[in-house]
């Protein structure tokens, strides 16, 4: 009898071991509130296109784990009830965002369709997000504004090497996705090229040929170590001043057609990472460039863990992962995963979307 009585306890304190400890759920206690805004009334035009036309401001929201919580603002038409609301600030853990004139233009003239040269009504929130959980949602600040037709709908737009064309988009609709250029937003194009030393204009193609030049002032920002720094051209129509390139290279310009600036910086691309030589994300293994193929490439030990791609030793301004793992790039995305072997890497950046590949190396 004491031995089935000894065996029943045991088993019981088996049973009891193996139940998994579950701890508190996640639980939101105070949604985000959105504060007033200095003004609900804007008009809106290509002249204060570039100026800060509303900053956010909000409370935190609270939860009762302590855990790191993320922001996005969201924009509907007035009166909707946010039935189809689009998001024009994403992933901030701030507590307060900016938008010029020209993005709160381009979301309620092309993102919600309310058109050109009208006055229309516009509301805002703010959710908050842990994770995949359910957000928590502010209170809603509505704003009027009247909107603009941004200049320049270009048909095409050319890097142009005198009368080479180093790179080209058609564009039918500036909304559509291509193969040449990465068109980021409304009116911002960017891609990369091999230059070699010379003089460059941009030419936009439409009803009548406009062709960019750089105007006197010329600006640098964001040093870019090893090979350079990102030049900042304003640029203007029938500019006498050429936009020179003074040495070969490997470049990413940004072409902003509503404040008509380029940034032209020059690239040299590793690999980085806890699965890259020396496997401790300090260094980057440099990437051999192919002009005939347009492709960098570099084979490497690696080791079953991560890495990414990096420009010039540096994380910023730029640097790519893999939000998907589907071997599509996105800007400042995911660590990628790697097993371990000899791999050759591959990163293709001469269409959009910009596409990597790892692949074992023939032995």
């Amino acid at each position: 009898m004491k031995k089935i009585i000894t065996l029943i306890l045991m088993v019981a304190v088996l049973l009891y071991s193996c139940e998994k400890e579950v701890g508190p759920a996640l639980e939101l206690v105070t949604a985000p509130v959105l504060m007033g805004l200095d003004s609900t009334n804007f008009v809106l035009s290509d002249d204060v296109s570039a100026d800060t036309i509303i900053t956010f401001k909000w409370s935190k929201a609270e939860y009762n784990l302590a855990t790191e919580i993320y922001y996005t603002v969201e924009i509907a038409e007035a009166g909707t009830n946010f039935s189809n609301p689009v998001v024009i600030i994403s992933d901030t853990y701030a507590d307060s965002a900016s938008i010029t004139a020209f993005t709160l233009n381009k979301f309620m003239a092309v993102n919600l369709g309310l058109g050109v040269g009208s006055v229309g009504m516009v509301e805002f929130r703010v959710n908050s997000y842990v994770g995949k959980s359910d957000p928590g949602v502010s209170n809603s600040v509505e704003v009027t504004a009247t909107t603009y037709d941004p200049p320049y709908t270009p048909v095409t737009v050319s890097l142009m090497n005198g009368d080479v064309e180093l790179k080209s988009i058609s564009l039918l609709d500036e909304f559509v996705g291509n193969t040449s250029l990465n068109v980021t937003e409304y009116g911002m194009y960017e891609g990369y090229v091999w230059l070699t030393e010379g003089n460059l204009s941009i030419t936009i193609k439409g009803g009548e040929d406009l062709i960019l030049g750089r105007e006197p002032r010329v600006y640098f920002s964001e040093s870019s170590a090893s090979v350079g720094a990102v030049t900042t051209h304003i640029l203007a129509q029938d500019a006498t001043n050429p936009i020179t390139v003074d040495t070969a290279g490997y470049y990413r310009f940004k072409l902003n057609m509503n404040t008509l600036v380029l940034e032209v910086m020059p690239t040299c691309w590793g690999v980085i990472g806890s699965g890259i030589p020396p496997y401790d994300w300090s260094t980057s293994v440099v990437m051999v460039y192919s002009v005939e193929d347009d492709l960098w490439t570099t084979q490497v030990e690696t080791h079953s863990a991560e890495f990414k791609f990096r420009p010039n030793q540096t994380w910023d301004p730029l640097n790519y992962g893999d939000d998907g793992n589907n071997g599509t790039l996105n800007e400042y995305g995911s660590n990628i995963p790697v097993d371990a072997g000899t791999k050759i890497i591959t990163l293709n950046l001469n269409q959009f979307p910009y596409e990597y590949s790892v692949q074992n190396a023939k032995k």
